[in-house]
């Protein structure tokens, strides 16, 4: 008797520990939009259709513009697709990532996990341009690269960065793309039972790698169902020709770029990995640290003597920080130290991702970000000195922080601020402590355009002149700030924020010295109202470093606008903006980019600490977030983000290149490319 032949193996369950891949909380982008928007703001986005829209001008975050680009500078860092839990087609960033150079400037460095960002910026150029007719292929493209970043385990590692390769394979895919509507061209749609979307679903499905999440390829579908519902596949056969044949062009190209380099898309293997431990250096102002167990754990990896260093982490606990002194008298061989520096979108801080896949933000802004959460809910308007005293009572955690600093404790877990902020409501409601029940917005005036006046005038509307008599005499230092270009961009809603700072700490005694600011910030000025004439900027505050502290700088509207997050921008108004350049010409060695060995520590750094986070707030916030830009390399600009919606065409701009550090790139605008429909 014949043996049966035996059963087919049952296909491997679909993991559950990533639910909103398939069904997420918030659509596309909004997932985004929620994280960045304070609370009280989340209702300017739209969810109701199957791409989020802005509803209102956005006037608090800088205008649409202005907020779509800090958007993704927020969510630039690798690991961010699923930090906010975004949906499987949701887009990845359409700014190019971060290029680190070493502390000797001598080499680039790029996370793995960032690779395949970098290859799509690559693309985006003048073949394959950012508008509506390419929106559902960068959503695809955003499903491949969900699904090929499975492969480092959500692992991360640093690695050499190779332009030149990088540059190959821009050229190359570049070339390609022409042949997408070449006669030659692989797919041609023109029999009847081809043109359906089962056809294009079942074809473009081929080509794609299978997510373990989504073994049905069910994003896929939806990606192509909702182009259907706006163009019907049997009405604009030859837009779906085009979209198959771009879709085969670049799987082909990233799968043979990826198989050509593997050891760039996966972990290291433990057993032979590199004889080099790459190491984040943590850039401050006045200092630099290292992760203590991140620098212990890439140690271990490359087999190297960890004696001496488990020595000095002894009894600390995961987030102790080593100052670059005591790393460099390590006994340490083949340690590269890769300079890195705190970015921060405007008023949002962008989280630092950890080996351990957790994430973190340094101290200082965390202070920062709840004072401005407790201002912008609206705690302090309109109450006692005895009430505001009572709020600040909740605010104890600053005290606590700024001591764990001093002990080497200089970032905070995600965890962690959310047990800070899980307190402060505790607080609140066990002392009836309550937002009001009719908050008063700030009645925006954009940067520059302000008077001392109209800022007490509004200080005294919004009622904060009760909890803070101070606030008002205070004015004018803060208007002085700006005629000093201490605030290098400095609308009314910013200031008033900086004043508010300003006034808490000089309450709360342990963040004023935490922040090292200056009496004269802290002098009242003449008890009058003052008036509108501009003051004399030579009297301004002594201590310029803590005048911009504070400072939240926001993005230019003449900026980059951000490529399609997913909804290719029913955000936007049309207006040309540009991505930057993943990798213009700069010098090598940038200015910022580390400290030398024998400049390493400065003086006096464990007696006070200064200010780095708060001094971040006033950086200039530009599009390309690297560190360094290597010489050898280019990438075209990318396009800003455009509608299926949109109808109208835009003329290009160029934004004026923001006031950089050597080795920076000057950023310009991309241009909206505005096709018509098939």
């Amino acid at each position: 008797m014949a043996e049966s032949s035996p059963e087919p193996s049952a296909a491997p369950p679909i993991p559950t520990d990533k639910p909103w891949l398939l069904n997420p909380k918030y659509p596309s982008s909004a997932a985004f939009f929620h994280a960045f928007l304070h609370e009280d703001d989340r209702h300017v986005v739209d969810c109701s259709d199957y791409e989020p829209s802005l509803r209102t001008e956005c006037k608090y975050y800088g205008g649409r513009e202005a907020l779509l680009n800090s958007v993704e500078r927020f969510r630039n860092f690798p690991g961010s697709m699923d930090f906010f839990e975004s949906e499987l087609s949701s887009l990845y960033p359409m700014l190019p990532p971060r290029i680190y150079q070493s502390m000797k400037a001598a080499k680039s460095y790029i996370f793995k996990r960032e690779i395949l960002n970098q290859m799509q910026m690559l693309t985006m150029n003048d073949s394959f341009r950012m508008n509506q007719n390419n929106v559902p292929i960068v959503k695809m493209m955003a499903i491949y690269m969900r699904t090929k970043d499975e492969m480092m385990e959500g692992k991360l590692e640093f690695m050499p960065y190779e332009a030149n390769e990088l540059a190959v394979f821009e050229k190359h895919v570049t070339d390609r793309f022409k042949l997408a509507t070449h006669k030659g061209r692989k797919y041609k749609i023109h029999q009847k039972h081809q043109k359906t979307i089962d056809y294009v679903f079942d074809t473009i499905k081929t080509m794609m790698p299978v997510n373990k999440y989504d073994p049905e390829f069910t994003s896929l579908r939806k990606v192509l169902m909702i182009s259907h519902e706006e163009r019907p596949v049997h009405k604009n056969q030859q837009f779906y020709d085009y979209l198959i044949n771009m879709m085969y062009i670049i799987t082909v190209e990233f799968n043979n770029f990826i198989n050509n380099n593997m050891s760039w898309f996966t972990p290291y293997p433990v057993d032979q990995g590199p004889k080099t431990a790459y190491v984040r250096l943590f850039k401050e102002t006045n200092n630099s640290y290292v992760l203590g167990f991140e620098l212990l754990r890439e140690m271990k990896r490359c087999e190297m003597d960890t004696v001496q260093l488990e020595e000095m982490l002894q009894d600390k606990g995961p987030m102790y920080c080593l100052d670059i002194r005591e790393v460099l008298s390590l006994k340490r061989q083949n340690v590269e130290l890769i300079v890195t520096q705190h970015k921060k979108a405007h008023k949002k801080n962008v989280w630092i991702p950890l080996v351990d896949g957790t994430f973190c933000l340094p101290a200082e802004p965390t202070i920062q970000y709840f004072i401005f959460w407790a201002h912008n809910k609206g705690y302090f308007q309109n109450v006692s000195i005895e009430r505001r005293d009572k709020i600040l009572d909740a605010f104890s955690f600053i005290k606590t922080t700024l001591e764990e600093m001093q002990k080497g404790y200089r970032l905070v877990l995600q965890s962690d601020i959310e047990k800070i902020k899980d307190g402060i409501l505790e607080y609140f409601k066990n002392n009836k402590i309550s937002p009001p029940a009719e908050k008063k917005e700030v009645r925006h005036i954009d940067k520059g355009l302000w008077t001392i006046k109209q800022l007490v005038e509004e200080i005294k509307y919004l009622e904060l002149d009760t909890a803070f008599p101070e606030m008002v005499k205070l004015a004018g230092n803060v208007f002085k700030g700006r005629l000093l270009k201490h605030f290098p961009s400095l609308d009314l809603c910013s200031a008033v924020e900086i004043l508010q700072f300003f006034c808490i700490t000089r309450v709360e005694k342990s963040s004023r010295i935490f922040y090292e600011l200056e009496d004269s910030w802290f002098e009242e000025m003449s008890s009058e109202v003052p008036a509108a004439e501009p003051v004399d900027a030579k009297a301004g505050p002594k201590d310029s470093k803590a005048a911009s502290a504070t400072s939240e700088v926001a993005p230019k509207e003449s900026e980059v606008t951000p490529a399609d997050y997913g909804a290719a921008s029913k955000y936007s108004e049309s207006r040309p903006a540009q991505a930057a350049p993943a990798n213009s010409e700069a010098t090598p060695v940038s200015s910022e980019a580390a400290p030398k060995e024998s400049e390493a520590a400065p003086a006096d750094s464990e007696k006070k600490p200064k200010d780095s986070g708060a001094a971040s707030m006033g950086s200039k916030v530009t599009p390309a977030d690297s560190e360094a830009r290597p010489a050898t390399s280019e990438t075209r600009p990318a396009d800003s983000e455009v509608s299926p919606k949109d109808s109208e065409s835009v003329s290009a701009q160029s934004a004026p290149p923001e006031h950089q550090a050597a080795g920076a790139d000057s950023e310009v605008s991309p241009k909206y490319d505005k096709e018509p429909k098939n």
